[in-house]
This record gives structure tokens, C-alpha cells and sequence, in this order.
């Protein structure tokens, strides 16, 4: 069962809410500028038909051994068991 807070701690609660609440931010505070500035830059690439992002593909490098971990775990818990 939840603890009950007295009355005054609840008022002061309550007045601290208000304080915090109360206070109006401006709008150009809320507005984010580096998205409207990356938003601009993307439609003008896109008027130009140019690609907004280029991506290269790195070309796949030699695979190197690959270790099955399974297999490994199993060796390792067989050896424990023989040890027990």
C-alpha cells in the first residue's frame, strides 16, 4: 500500500508544479534549426535530381577462419564433464 504524504508536503508539491508549469517557452525556442537547415538542403539536391546520399560498398575483404562457437562450447563443457 502506498505511503501517505502530509498535507503540507503536498501543497509544496503542488506549488512547485505550478511554478514549473507556469512558464511559457517561446516558440523559436522549440523550432530545431539544424533539422530545417538539412530539410531545406535535402529538397534542393532533390530539385536537382541529385542523389541525397551516395553510398559506397566496400568490396568484401577475404573471409578469414571462421570458428564455430558451438562446437568449441561443446568440446569445452564435454572436457569439464570428464574432469567431474
Amino acid at each position: 500500500m502506498p505511503r501517505q504524504l502530509s498535507k503540507p508536503l503536498v501543497t509544496k508539491f503542488e506549488q512547485l508544479i505550478k511554478k514549473k508549469t507556469g512558464r511559457q517557452i517561446p516558440q523559436a525556442q522549440l523550432k530545431d534549426q539544424q533539422t530545417e537547415r538539412l530539410l531545406k538542403l535535402v529538397e534542393k539536391k532533390r530539385s536537382r535530381h541529385k542523389d541525397v546520399v551516395k553510398v559506397e560498398v566496400p568490396a568484401r575483404q577475404q573471409e578469414g577462419n571462421v570458428v564455430d562457437l558451438m562446437e568449441v562450447l561443446k568440446r569445452s563443457l564435454a572436457g569439464k564433464k570428464k574432469r567431474a
